[in-house]
């Protein structure tokens, strides 16, 4: 019955602190770590930016500018900041960022923004922001853009929804 002494790695091993190989990947997750904070503290300040925005600033904004925003950049705008964009700077946006927008932000789309929209920014819209559209924002779809909903917002629409797409907006569905 000889009981063997356990191995004491512990001992034979340096401290992970002073391995050789590990300094420079300590050192990399440190900088990281810090570029981490510095780009939190850069998009909160950019938040802030975004939220005191008057309608005249985001007015002057080119298109060019408004497409450089990002889906999380767009989550800050308001709708009243939304509905005052031109055609032009609605155009601006991916069709990922329109699928980003919220129910409310859609929704607060002007008729002259909704007819400026392309079919692909139209079949970006998510079903349930186009649900909370008003009859007359629908109305304001043109035949081509209804020719674009995908069959899930077909089938999301209201039934007073699909009554306010004209005739010839239907038969294109």
């Amino acid at each position: 019955n000889h009981s063997r002494p356990k191995p004491r790695l512990a001992s034979r091993m340096e401290p992970m602190s002073e391995h050789p190989m590990l300094a420079p990947l300590i050192e990399r997750v440190e900088r990281l770590l810090l570029r981490h904070q510095e780009l939190k503290r850069t998009n909160a300040l950019l938040t802030d930016q975004l939220n005191a925005l008057t309608s005249d600033q985001l007015n002057g904004m080119r298109p060019t500018q408004i497409a450089a925003l990002d889906t999380a950049d767009l989550a800050h705008l308001t709708t009243q900041h939304l509905s005052q964009l031109s055609t032009d700077q609605l155009r601006a946006l991916t069709t990922q960022e329109i699928a980003g927008l919220t129910g409310a932000q859609v929704a607060s789309f002007t008729s002259d923004q909704i007819t400026a929209l392309r079919a692909s920014q139209v079949r970006a819209i998510e079903v349930a922001d186009l649900r909370q559209m008003t009859t007359d924002q629908i109305a304001s779809f043109s035949r081509t853009q209804a020719a674009a909903f995908t069959y899930s917002q077909v089938a999301g629409l209201t039934t007073d929804q699909v009554q306010a797409l004209q005739s010839g907006d239907v038969a294109a569905l």
